[in-house]
């Protein structure tokens, strides 16, 4: 686990020292509105799948706004007995390096997470909870790269047993409605 963490630490520090052109001043002339699939890994756990909805206004110049869901359902569940799980997320977005195809963030993610046991042998277990996550990200183009940490996490006998601290995740944030200024 320390090895991950410890690798993207170093890429993370390598890509946003590497020398990039100039900032590009227009590049917050429109609000932009996208959407695309996402792919969530929990480090140790299941994988999800799902979507998100990004909103990026022109008068902001480096916050968005985004609306993600992701399940299980989609992915480690589909063909064997992995325990189906949901999450619904907010989130908040600081780029604080950005250039035209490149942008480093950091994320607030806050939201909601299901996990369906699909037994009563288990309906002692907190099956529910509230989230709140940090995300460093590194978008190329659509593209998008994260690794983040959830505040809110358990082993089972405190807390969820199926929400793990530590995720990847990559996205594509494709522009469906641009807004000019």
């Amino acid at each position: 686990m320390k090895k991950y963490i410890i690798l993207l630490a170093f890429i993370y520090l390598i890509n946003t020292s590497i020398s990039l052109s100039e900032e590009t001043e227009s590049i917050n002339e429109k609000s932009i509105l996208s959407v695309g699939p996402i792919i969530n890994k929990s480090v140790g756990l299941y994988w999800s799948n799902g979507f998100l909805v990004n909103y990026t206004p022109n008068n902001l110049k480096r916050l968005s706004y985004g609306f993600r869901f992701h399940t299980t359902r989609l992915g480690s569940a589909i063909s064997s007995n992995a325990i189906q799980q949901e999450n619904y997320i907010l989130n908040v977005a600081y780029e604080f390096l950005k250039y035209e195809n490149y942008q480093s963030s950091v994320i607030l993610n806050a939201g909601y997470f299901y996990s369906d046991y699909e037994s009563d042998i288990f309906k002692d277990i907190p099956n529910s909870t509230m989230t709140l996550a940090l995300e460093l990200s590194q978008s190329f183009s659509i593209y998008n790269l994260s690794f983040g940490y959830n505040f809110i996490h358990g082993d089972g006998s405190n807390g969820i047993g199926t929400l793990y601290p530590f995720y990847f995740q990559f996205g594509m944030k494709i522009p469906i409605k641009e807004y000019i200024k």
